[in-house]
């Protein structure tokens, strides 16, 4: 006697295939949940990771640029009449060489200089910093050379025309800060524009990965439910496949065939 197992209307053929590759997976049924409801874990894990990473890098980005504009803004307004001042009472008799602070004002304006390359977010920003920091150097020789004449008791009209060299020289300092500024400030409004859209870019991709990943939980909880619910129908349905195959064994002409003659 054969036993035919059936389930009334099976699922596509597709379906059908897809559920049974999933049975058929070598897996208890409670790694099969875990590994899907991790796998759920993992996509929106990896989608927030990617917005979180995105503000980071905007918010360095930009820290940094504000960091070095206001930087700059300090030795605009600080180097030139710091250092003409300085040395206008060298020159002046008021104070002696050695006593002067000038090397102080080079020191610290050159280790601004320093951290602003160490913060700069393009090397085009480098270059303009670079331009400043020769300017420096170049200011710096002037002021050894005045040092120099004034030891060697060089007159007031020598120790003038050096004065006017630092001058001019603090003046290309303040101008190439002044143009570092206005391109920091220009870089400013670039990288937040190119910030805005990579932002709307990213959550549009948000917006297009959450419904895949939804879509993902949901098919992954009906696979799960169908590679259990089809093997329970099919045994449900095997009692009254041999019920059925016992009664057509049992039919009254199948009796009235095998009993004996009487007559």
């Amino acid at each position: 006697m054969s036993v035919d197992i059936s389930t009334g209307k099976p699922p596509s053929k597709t379906l059908d295939k897809f559920i049974v590759f999933f049975s058929s997976i070598r897996l208890s049924l409670r790694s099969k949940i875990l590994i899907s409801f991790f796998t759920v874990i993992v996509l929106l894990s990896a989608m927030n990771t990617l917005l979180a990473l995105e503000v980071m890098r905007f918010n360095r980005n930009y820290d940094a640029i504000i960091t070095n504009i206001t930087t700059a803004n300090s030795i605009n307004g600080y180097i030139k009449p710091a250092i003409d001042t300085e040395m206008w009472n060298i020159v002046a008799g008021k104070n002696d060489f050695k006593d002067g602070h000038q090397y102080q004002i080079i020191d610290q304006v050159n280790s601004q200089i320093e951290s602003m390359m160490a913060n700069a977010s393009s090397d085009k920003s480098r270059i303009k910093l670079d331009v400043i920091r020769r300017t420096m150097n170049t200011l710096t020789r002037y002021v050894d050379k005045m040092g120099r004449q004034i030891e060697q008791g060089s007159r007031v009209s020598e120790n003038e025309k050096v004065l006017y060299d630092i001058r001019g020289v603090s003046q290309v300092v303040e101008a190439s800060t002044q143009e570092y500024v206005l391109f920091e400030v220009k870089q400013a409004e670039v990288e937040y524009l190119d910030n805005k859209n990579r932002f709307t870019q990213l959550v549009i991709l948000y917006l297009i990965l959450l419904p895949c990943v939804v879509g993902f939980s949901i098919a992954a909880a009906w696979i799960i439910s169908a590679s259990i619910s089809i093997p329970i129908t099919k045994l449900q349905d095997v009692p009254a496949t041999i019920t059925r195959n016992d009664l057509q064994a049992w039919s009254p002409a199948t009796t009235w065939m095998k009993s004996p003659s009487w007559a």
